[in-house]
């Protein structure tokens, strides 16, 4: 668990797993990180050459995907926000948010009572 101003960066050849991030907790990811879960006032951020699997953002989480980094299976409930720049592939979208930025690009992508906006 990563929570109250802590920091986890995952950097080239790392890898983590099972994260829970809340409450200021902060991951920057530049390899591997997979089934974090993103709660209240956590963040994710997924850099060019990282990759996030199976990342679950529940309501005021936030992850961000930046040109160059990926995320696949990313499940984005009520309240959540998941703000992609790179590519997102087949995220789930449950009452939460998948923005699109310049240069995103998003894959097989299910809103289920969400919104999806390109911006």
């Amino acid at each position: 668990t990563v929570s109250s101003g802590g920091l986890q960066d995952v950097q080239v050849g790392g890898t983590a797993s099972g994260k829970v991030l809340s409450n200021g907790g902060i991951e920057h990811v530049e390899d591997v990180a997979s089934a974090t879960s993103v709660l209240s006032g956590g963040r994710e951020n997924v850099n060019s050459g990282g990759s996030a699997t199976g990342l679950a953002i529940g309501n005021g989480g936030l992850a961000v995907v930046y040109g160059g980094g990926t995320a696949s299976g990313a499940l984005v409930s009520s309240g959540g926000v998941l703000g992609d720049f790179g590519t997102a592939t087949s995220a789930i979208v449950r009452l939460g948010e998948l923005d699109v930025g310049t240069g995103g690009l998003a894959r097989a992508t299910t809103v289920s009572s969400g919104v999806q906006p390109a911006l």
